[in-house]
């Protein structure tokens, strides 16, 4: 087990509590300067460390006249990961007008996620020059969940692992 953790996180994880780890997570470094930045936690609940294909499933409101735009998604060293979005849905939004719900799901590649832990990735809009071409995974490649939270100091690191047997996270 993870010694450095606080002891609720440990008892987090092992509940598979994975938002309340993800938002007690250090991610103030994936913070892209000025612009808008959403921290991707990538959980790995397996007894090896993984590389493989990432999916955040997102919901959320757009402006009309704005709607979808690509997304670039940074590893904790600043390069830019292959990243693509697909399964996306644009429809109207009676509760928030001049608004219309986007839906997709961005999948991205998370390698070398710890044993039993987690990875930390940055959010953007826009599509960054050094972003590289996207790469069809085999048909039976793993996938691994990611949750969305801020930018923010936390007593968790953005990477890390505790060394527990926990399910991964259900969406």
């Amino acid at each position: 087990m993870h010694t450095d953790l606080p002891q609720d996180m440990i008892l987090a994880w092992e509940r598979g509590e994975w938002q309340v780890l993800a938002a007690r997570m250090d991610t103030a470094a994936l913070q892209q300067g000025d612009t808008p930045t959403k921290a991707l936690v990538v959980f790995n609940p397996e007894g090896a460390p993984a590389s493989a294909v990432a999916v955040f499933r997102a919901r959320f409101p757009v402006r009309a006249d704005v709607g979808p735009q690509p997304v670039t998604v940074r590893d904790s060293a600043g390069r830019a990961v292959p990243s693509r979005i697909v399964n996306e849905t644009l429809t109207g939004d009676a509760a928030h007008p001049g608004k219309r719900i986007w839906e997709f799901d961005l999948l991205f590649r998370a390698d070398d996620v710890p044993a039993r832990g987690w990875r930390a990735y940055a959010a953007t809009y826009g599509r960054a020059p050094d972003a590289p071409e996207w790469e069809e995974p085999a048909a039976s490649s793993p996938t691994l969940r990611a949750l969305e939270t801020d930018c923010h100091p936390g007593d968790v690191p953005g990477t890390g692992s505790v060394g527990t047997g926990a399910a991964p996270p259900q969406g």
